[in-house]
């Protein structure tokens, strides 16, 4: 039990975690910090990746699991974080959505990326899509097409003031996830 923040207790107490694993976001209360995580802060805050478990999930079953790639600094470490559980994994796909004129640069990367996994033992193939909306749905829509059950994806590679106003993969993934979500900033 605590009276402060429960983000914060949480924060404290993960420094020797080397996973953290929580529900999703959805139906807290906001008013209450004693009683509701902060998953925006706890991701911000807790130094290592965290596993966001949709309501009703019993299991993680790794035969799909999509990796959601933009080449920031958020996205490399979530990928160099989650390689034991894409190490277990049946079929790694590794995302991009981007504008039609970056296509070119999006091959040349994720051959970088897929060769990079190969090299620590992870066999994955690549997938690039055109923006056409919303990445956040697209790459939901395209994991479910895959059946993947994990989306692994760095957290927060804009500021959180911006994605609160505009949207952003990360929100979406942490408030209304309908699979397991592994992130990490």
């Amino acid at each position: 039990m605590t009276f402060g923040s429960l983000t914060d207790y949480l924060a404290r107490e993960a420094r020797s975690a080397d996973l953290v694993i929580t529900g999703s976001d959805g139906g807290a209360s906001l008013f209450d910090s004693s009683r509701h995580v902060n998953l925006d802060d706890l991701v911000m805050r807790v130094g290592c990746p965290v596993l966001i478990v949709p309501l009703g999930w019993r299991n993680l079953n790794l035969d799909f699991v999509v990796i959601g790639w933009k080449d920031t600094w958020e996205t490399r470490r979530a990928v160099t974080n989650a390689l034991p559980i894409l190490q277990k994994a049946g079929h790694v796909t590794v995302v991009e959505i981007a504008e039609k004129d970056e296509m070119t640069a999006i091959r040349s990367r994720l051959d970088n990326v897929i060769k990079w996994l190969r090299r620590h033992e992870v066999v994955a193939e690549p997938l690039m899509q055109i923006a056409t909306g919303d990445d956040a749905t697209r790459l939901l829509a395209i994991a479910l097409e895959l059946g993947a059950c994990l989306i692994v994806a760095g957290a927060y590679g804009h500021s959180r003031a911006r994605e609160l106003v505009l949207g952003g993969v990360t929100r979406e993934l942490l408030l209304r996830g309908k699979i397991c979500s592994l992130v990490s900033h």
